[in-house]
């Protein structure tokens, strides 16, 4: 699932919290860079 910039740009600040070995665990850090990208405060935590 690719995501679009624009998707992600309404959002004022965004707390992210996944497990190293989860199955969501690349979408969880791709979703995480694309906020980044579009200027968006992003907390990304990654529990082991």
């Amino acid at each position: 699932m690719k995501l679009k910039v624009r998707s992600v740009q309404k959002h004022s600040a965004l707390f992210i919290q996944v497990g190293t070995t989860e199955m969501i665990l690349d979408e969880s850090l791709h979703f995480a860079e694309c906020a980044k990208a579009a200027g968006v405060d992003i907390t990304l935590g990654k529990r082991h």
